[in-house]
């Protein structure tokens, strides 16, 4: 269960920092649209808030636009406000992060818009992150099962063409680390190996998920874990496309 009053308290103090970090009601507003773009605009607000006799400082407003939404999609938006303020405050932005359910070990690859599907596949990893912490452990290694396979599909498309028809995660990384193996004659074999690895990890546990398998605390740390993984072999990929 998120303590979202002392987590809102915690991001109020990293964006009400000078600039770069600081959020005026409307860069708040902005990424909230980003999630919701039929978010009330900064007019809109300020005359609902009026009206129901609501204070109209930024701390107070920014907390009860917040509390408009369902947790899952004000984990969506914390996640947003966080991609922007990492770079130039990193330590308490993981702090905040972690507080959402400690998903934060691996950071999120950032999928350049080339990218085939690249819309699609950072909507994914945001998702992941939302259903680790709604506690919907199941869902989350199901979208790492899809995000990873989207990914591979991706890469294969760039590199391989000739081979994009296959849609089956083990093979496509088959297929890319014979590719990597003709590009990187000097790299570590572990290094190219542990892609078909992770694809098998994540097959093997996407199929297995169940309450007769995991439960608890061993489906949370199995998502979170998976969810590394996944980040992990993204981002050494991203170095090829």
């Amino acid at each position: 269960m998120i303590n979202w009053r002392r987590l809102y308290n915690k991001l109020f103090d990293l964006i009400n920092k000078p600039d770069p970090l600081y959020f005026g009601g409307p860069k708040f507003i902005d990424t909230i649209k980003e999630i919701d773009p039929y978010c009330l605009n900064y007019g809109q607000l300020m005359e609902e808030l009026r009206e129901k006799g609501e204070s109209t400082s930024r701390k107070d407003y920014f907390y009860y636009l917040l509390q408009k939404y369902d947790e899952g999609t004000r984990v969506l938006i914390v996640n947003a406000i966080l991609d922007k303020t990492k770079q130039y405050e990193p330590d308490l932005s993981n702090n905040i992060n972690d507080q959402l359910g400690g998903i934060g070990g691996v950071p999120n690859p950032v999928i350049s818009a080339e990218t085939w599907n690249s819309e699609k596949l950072t909507s994914l990893i945001k998702e992941i992150d939302s259903s680790i912490t709604r506690g919907d452990y199941s869902r989350a290694v199901t979208l790492e099962y899809t995000c990873l396979e989207g990914f591979y599909k991706a890469y294969v498309r760039k590199n391989v063409p000739t081979e994009i028809s296959e849609n089956e995660i083990v093979r496509l990384s088959k297929i890319i680390k014979d590719d990597l193996r003709q590009k990187l004659i000097d790299y570590p074999e572990e290094s190219i190996s542990i892609i078909g690895n992770i694809a098998h990890t994540i097959d093997k546990a996407r199929n297995n998920f169940s309450e007769s398998h995991f439960s608890g605390d061993a489906s949370r740390w199995l998502s979170v874990f998976l969810k590394d993984l996944m980040n992990s072999t993204v981002r050494l990929l991203l170095n090829f496309m």
